[in-house]
């Protein structure tokens, strides 16, 4: 009988035993993924050239390229690609470039550097599916954007970029002339820009005139109006300078007449917040509107504004220009003065039919008429009479030795006093301590225009204030301090009563004038 040998089984289980060591348990072996398939998308997509970071003018050396696929994934060979450069929206700036965009067979792109030229290129895409348009940065720092179309698949897509101010090329302040209110506070800091006006990072050194005009923080370009007058601020960075004369007035309001289109309008002394009370108004003798006691009611007389002629009607207004009221009475004449007082009444100096002299009367609310004052000898002049704000007093023009004589009356007495022997346009002082008026005789003889002088309402304290030629219609400030008239270049001029002072003021509105300085007379001052 044959045995089997006990050797051979041990080892087919130890061949077995190492061959499943080797492989691991074969139910948690991983099944092998193949490899993804690569798959071509339709649509657009940029390659490259965009997102570039450079200075006005560079021309990158790389084009902007990009790859066109149709919708069956394959190259979109001989279809259309517009490089559309976007306008900037700056409005101050249309007609200048941000970017130029170029077809590849331009032999310059960007030649007119200052102009929005070459903004759209165009080409069509190679058998690659590819297509490429050169660029040069624009003169607009800032952002800008390329935009890609391709309108015969509807796609589109942007290249953004970065355009970085070029080399410092001026030093940039306000402007030739700047106003500042006393007390108040206005950046001088300037700026530098490039040869296009872009704005550097740097900041100018500023300096100012050692005047006393204003004080000026070197470090902040911070101005602060300090008193009337002007000054020059300098600002400085290497060789490059600018300058600009910073003038200071006083804090206010003004009520102005503009004899060239009629209107009545208020105005800040330092320019701003411009404002229409009343239009097409006017007379051959002006209409010198005044602010009520309160401030918030015009008074002005006024003929007719197409011919000219005596003014014959009062106006009474609100500062707003909405509530208006025309006062015209058959026994009054011509208007020469007026003022509103706090009952409502309107006190007016007149002519009067049948009268050879002028009055001083009363205009109650009703409408009535009084007769308060008969003024002996009053002259027919341009701006001849002023009534004080309180209505005590009236002064005007009488024929003298020397012309015109400037008399003052007490209203409940009738007692005068002769406060110049040569005179214009006579204006009360806001507590009627003091008249503002002009001589004549330093100027043109006996015209109407004349130097500023000031007196006491006794007669006493006469001054040359300034030897500058006024206009017929002066104003106080509230407080006294200055007087305000038109000088005769054509200019209202603030004037420091204490010691002469003066400086020109510089008022313009868009809306007159197309936007110059206004010839403006009559000022009144709250």
């Amino acid at each position: 009988m044959r045995r089997t040998s006990s050797v051979l089984p041990l080892l087919i289980a130890t061949a077995t035993a190492l061959l499943s060591a080797c492989r691991g348990d074969s139910s948690t072996a991983p099944t092998p993924v193949p490899p993804p398939t690569a798959t071509v998308k339709p649509g657009l997509k940029i390659l490259a050239g965009a997102g570039a970071t450079d200075t006005i003018n560079a021309q990158p050396l790389q084009s902007l390229v990009v790859e066109v696929r149709g919708p069956d994934s394959l190259p979109a060979r001989g279809t259309v690609v517009r490089f559309e450069v976007q306008r900037t929206t700056d409005t101050t700036r249309r007609g200048y470039a941000t970017m130029h965009a170029c077809s590849v067979s331009e032999p310059v792109c960007g030649q007119f550097p200052g102009a929005d030229w070459q903004s759209v290129a165009s080409d069509t895409v190679d058998a690659k599916g590819k297509v490429s348009a050169l660029l040069r940065f624009g003169t607009i720092a800032g952002r800008a954007v390329v935009r890609i179309v391709v309108p015969d698949f509807a796609y589109s897509d942007s290249a953004i970029y970065t355009v970085t101010p070029g080399a410092a090329a001026a030093v940039r302040l306000a402007g030739a002339t700047t106003m500042l209110s006393i007390g108040r506070t206005k950046s001088m800091r300037g700026a530098i820009v490039d040869r296009w006006g872009n704005l550097r990072s740097e900041l100018p050194t500023v300096s100012s005139t050692s005047g006393s005009a204003l004080s000026l923080d070197a470090t902040t370009g911070a101005a602060t109006g300090l008193a009337l007058g002007t000054e020059t601020v300098y600002a400085s960075f290497g060789t490059l300078k600018d300058s600009t004369i910073v003038t200071v007035v006083p804090q206010g309001r003004l009520l102005v007449w503009s004899a060239s289109n009629g209107s009545v309008r208020m105005i800040d002394i330092d320019g701003t917040d411009a404002r229409t009370v009343i239009s097409s108004v006017g007379s051959d003798l002006g209409t010198f509107p005044q602010f009520d006691q309160a401030r918030q009611q015009v008074t002005l007389h006024r003929g007719t504004f197409s011919t000219g002629g005596p003014a014959t009607v009062i106006v009474v207004i609100d500062t707003s220009g909405v509530a208006k009221r025309e006062i015209s009475s058959g026994v009054l004449g011509n208007v020469y003065a007026q003022r509103r007082m706090a009952d409502g009444s309107i006190r007016v100096v007149a002519g009067v039919t049948g009268f050879p002299d002028g009055t001083l009367s009363s205009i109650l609310p009703d409408g009535t008429v009084v007769q308060l004052l008969n003024l002996p000898g009053m002259l027919d002049i341009y701006g001849g009479a002023d009534i004080s704000p309180d209505g005590s007093k009236v002064a005007y023009l009488t024929a003298g030795a020397r012309g015109a004589e400037l008399r003052a009356l007490d209203v409940a007495t009738a007692a005068g006093v002769t406060l110049a022997p040569a005179a214009r346009a006579p204006r009360w002082s806001a507590s009627g301590d003091r008249v503002a008026y002009l001589d004549p005789t330093s100027i043109n003889g006996f015209g109407l225009d004349g130097t500023l002088n000031v007196v006491n309402a006794d007669g006493s304290g006469w001054r040359l204030i300034n030897a500058a030629g006024f206009s017929p219609g002066l104003s106080w400030s509230p407080d006294g301090t200055y007087v305000i008239g038109r000088n005769n270049i054509g200019a209202l001029q603030v004037t420091r009563v204490s010691d002469g002072v003066a400086v020109r003021l510089q008022l313009g509105d868009p809306a007159f004038n197309n936007g110059t300085f206004d010839d403006l007379f009559q000022p009144d001052w709250r």
